[in-house]
């Protein structure tokens, strides 16, 4: 065996040593991310029912809103709507 063979052939099986490592490096950093996608759809899940629990709160200070902007819409009015 020559020299130059002697390289080849530890090149050649160095190749396949390093793609393996390098796919365990890959595989990591995966799950890591997957793990933290998960966590922001966690939050996003939160953060969504946050907001549908508010809603009905919103839809009533909103309401409370017109009726006061009615109210003094009313009374500086020069004329008294008819109910």
């Amino acid at each position: 065996m020559t020299v130059l063979e002697f390289i080849m052939n530890k090149l050649i099986l160095s190749i396949p040593l390093a793609l393996c490592l390098a796919g365990c490096t890959s595989n990591a950093k995966i799950e890591h991310l997957e793990h933290d996608i998960q966590a922001l759809n966690n939050k996003i899940n939160q953060l969504q029912q946050d907001i549908d629990a508010l809603r009905p709160e919103i839809q009533q200070v909103k309401d409370e809103t017109a009726r006061a902007h009615y109210r003094l819409d009313v009374r500086n009015s020069p004329y008294k709507p008819r109910l």
